[in-house]
């Protein structure tokens, strides 16, 4: 007569499979926990607001505009880009790094039109971005 598994091995081998499965779905989910606390989180509590936007003159040619980016949110920001009416422009500094309640002022070069309405856009390192639409006096 032939026989099977004897059920203590059969369980045995069942008990290994759900603890190497549990395992490895363990694993997985303190993973992507990790990864959500270094990255996602933070990015979360990122907020800053375009308090003033200026159209400045340099040598009589309409060719600044000044933001004045404040830090509203929960952690440090690092503002990194702008955009004026969809198009990226450089800016100085580079890069702005504001603290929670700071804020900084940010020149880009661009020029622009008297009585023109501009859509301002700045961004930060973590995909935050937040708009505001000025009228050039």
């Amino acid at each position: 007569m032939k026989r099977g598994v004897a059920p203590i091995i059969s369980t045995m081998l069942l008990i290994v499979i759900v603890v190497i499965a549990f395992s490895i779905l363990w694993q997985s989910i303190d993973t992507w926990l990790k990864w959500q606390r270094s990255t996602v989180i933070p990015s979360l509590e990122q907020r800053i607001v375009i308090e003033d936007v200026w159209f400045r003159t340099v040598d009589g040619k309409p060719i600044l505009i000044t933001l004045y980016v404040r830090n509203i949110g929960g952690t440090v920001v690092n503002v990194t880009q702008v955009s004026i009416n969809g198009a990226y422009y450089p800016m100085e500094p580079q890069s702005l790094k504001l603290g929670i309640g700071e804020g900084g002022w940010l020149n880009v070069s661009c020029s622009w039109t008297v009585g023109k309405t501009y859509e301002v856009k700045a961004f930060t390192d973590g995909g935050v971005s937040v708009e505001m639409h000025a009228k050039a006096p």
